[in-house]
């Protein structure tokens, strides 16, 4: 549990990487980010949920901001998933 946040764009996978979905995306930092569910027996959670919960974030805040396209999400969302496959345990 990361804390307390109002919105799920507020999540600070955004802040740490928000590649391709925004025009100031080169003015924030691009650190190694990833998806993860940590422990589903205590969080009763799926990876496939954690994935549809950004997803609909993303939507929402596009509709509202009109700053990116839905490709922009699938394209994050592909980008995100590979940081983790960089990132997994070998």
């Amino acid at each position: 549990m990361i804390g307390p946040i109002d919105r799920y764009i507020e999540h600070p996978i955004f802040r740490f990487n928000c590649r391709g979905l925004n025009n100031k995306s080169s003015d924030l930092p691009s650190l190694s980010v990833s998806i993860n569910t940590d422990d589903q027996g205590v969080f009763d959670t799926y990876i496939e949920n954690e994935y549809a919960l950004i997803a609909l974030a993303l939507e929402k805040e596009m509709k509202e901001s009109k700053s990116y396209e839905v490709e922009d999400i699938y394209e994050y969302l592909d980008y995100i998933r590979k940081q983790g496959f960089e990132q997994a345990f070998k």
